[in-house]
């Protein structure tokens, strides 16, 4: 049976003799791109050339690897000469915005520090980029006492750019607690190893910071094996809160061998893929001593994802676009300022 097409979509692909060869136009459903905003982003970045809260034996960081790790600032602004306190870390995920524990908000930072390796910079390689934090944004349902919704955003003055080792990471968009248990069944820990950073102290007992960066290795614990090594608290009174999971850094024997220490809340439990990208698994949030067997907590930023892109990519639509968008400009959450205590 003869099918009439409309002349005006018909296309002359060649000629037999003088007969037009014509062929049928196919209809194609226009794509929709099915990627979260956080990971549009991530496809912009540049790759990278326990709990009380610092590292428990860990190594020195070298210039350029952790470029999204950034110290919180709870004083004035660096003038050259008087040392400014810094008591947590955060992490650069945008030109504007950095991720932060919410307990580190009960003082309330006033700038962050990125792009150094030594918070008290002495050579000028180390000459730090410090930007006023202009709004501090703690999870609207964030509990100061059982550090339940232990997140909060930072929305920085001025945008972090064109600054040696300074870059945003990316959002690790997958739950990896709910997928901690070994393949197998046999409860052995398959994850991949992950990565933590901090300037906290690095000896349980220690008052004093670490004078240079520090980073150590953590495997995530499979989540009815952390909550079993939980003491009971008031902080912890069933284990482990929804959008939380633990981890710590053990050798053959068992023995303690990597954990986060105070001076590292806020920080970055990360995972860094082939070619150098730094994925964002987890904020560094609280736990017991430092350097015991006790697992350090942390906040699992997939839990948060709606939450953390509605601020930092308000106005962004992925549902119809698979077209790159321009890093945050600053717009906020209206009312969200807040010193999340």
């Amino acid at each position: 049976r003869e099918r009439r097409w409309p002349t005006a979509e018909l296309v002359t692909c060649s000629f037999n003799l003088s007969m037009p060869i014509v062929c049928c136009v196919r209809r194609l459903e226009p794509r929709i791109s099915t990627k979260r905003i956080s990971e549009t982003q991530c496809d912009q970045y540049p790759t990278a050339t326990g709990l009380s809260d610092h590292i428990f034996n860990g190594v020195v960081a070298q210039f350029g690897e952790f470029p999204h790790m950034a110290a919180l600032g709870y004083g004035d602004v660096w003038n050259g000469t008087t040392p400014s306190p810094f008591r947590c870390a955060a992490s650069l995920i945008s030109s504007r915005f950095l991720l932060t524990a919410a307990h580190c908000l009960r003082e309330r930072p006033t700038f962050v520090r990125l792009g150094v390796l030594e918070l008290q910079p002495a050579r000028v390689i180390d000459e730090p980029l410090d930007i006023e934090i202009r709004t501090a944004i703690p999870h609207p349902d964030y509990n100061p006492v059982t550090y339940r919704n232990d997140i909060a955003l930072l929305e920085l003055d001025k945008p972090a750019l064109d600054w040696p080792f300074v870059d945003p990471a990316c959002l690790y968009t997958k739950p990896i607690a709910s997928a901690s248990a070994s393949a197998s069944g046999n409860g052995a820990e398959m994850l991949p190893v992950l990565s933590v950073q901090g300037w906290g102290t690095v000896l349980p007992g220690d008052t004093e910071p670490a004078p240079r960066l520090l980073k150590a290795n953590v495997t995530v614990l499979e989540r009815e094996a952390c909550i079993a090594s939980l003491p009971r608290t008031r902080r912890n009174p069933a284990g482990l809160h929804d959008g939380q999971l633990c981890a710590l850094g053990r050798n053959e024997r068992n023995e303690t061998v990597a954990d986060t220490c105070p001076g590292d809340s806020g920080g970055p439990l990360e995972l860094i893929l082939a070619g150098g990208r730094h994925y964002l698994v987890g904020i560094t949030s609280n736990g017991y001593a430092c350097g015991s067997p006790i697992p350090g907590i942390y906040t699992e930023i997939s839990y948060y994802l709606d939450w953390i892109e509605s601020i930092v990519w308000p106005s962004a639509d992925v549902t119809t676009t698979g077209q790159p968008l321009l890093p945050a400009t600053g717009t906020t959450q209206a009312g969200a300022t807040g010193s999340g205590t």
